[in-house]
């Protein structure tokens, strides 16, 4: 698989008429840029990566793409990552703490909902889950999980005060309905 991969880049730079020199000292630029070596591509190992199927690192690949003008996650794929299976992955551990959602790498290729119910009001506390009539391709990350998962997920209406000031109006909720007891220790307000 790595000798395809090298095999797609040594023909993306050949395409754009570069040289290994010229991706060498291009390479060297971006490392002085971002103070780190790590992104710096010697000829002869861009010779190794598009000939003799050689990996490159993280920031290698980055200046790769920087180089050639390409996305990122079009060479990740070419080694076998696929950056847009990272939101299907991030359920494997169940992180069992409040957090927030982290970014995804290509927030511009996730489903978000395309068609509400006309009875949604964003007025009202509502399960979003039943709310959703399609999903499509937009911009925003994580909510295609709302169609796949045990939980219950709702929108908190912009008037509902009634959790005020813990849950704040307008929020996005993930409940975990197995969760039936209040924990009588560790609350510091409210």
């Amino acid at each position: 698989m790595s000798i395809t991969a090298g095999n797609n880049l040594r023909h993306l730079r050949e395409a754009l008429k570069l040289t290994l020199r010229d991706v060498e000292s291009g390479s060297s630029e971006i490392a002085a840029r971002h103070g780190n070596q790590e992104f710096f591509i010697p000829f002869s190992r861009l010779s190794e990566i598009e000939t003799k199927g050689t990996v490159p690192s993280l920031y290698r690949i980055y200046t790769l793409a920087a180089i050639y003008q390409s996305d990122f996650g079009t060479i990740c794929s070419w080694y076998g990552v696929n950056l847009n299976s990272i939101v299907d992955d991030t359920n494997v551990v169940e992180i069992p703490k409040t957090h927030r959602f982290g970014t995804a790498p290509r927030p511009d290729t996730l489903s978000l909902p395309l068609e509400v119910d006309p009875g949604f009001d964003v007025r009202r506390t509502m399960n979003l889950g039943r709310m959703i009539q399609s999903w499509g391709i937009v911009p925003l990350q994580f909510l295609p999980r709302l169609q796949r998962t045990p939980h219950t997920y709702a929108f908190l209406g912009t008037e509902d005060l009634t959790m005020y000031p813990l849950l704040m109006p307008g929020s996005f909720l993930q409940v975990d309905e197995s969760r039936t007891q209040i924990l009588r220790e560790g609350w510091r307000l409210e």
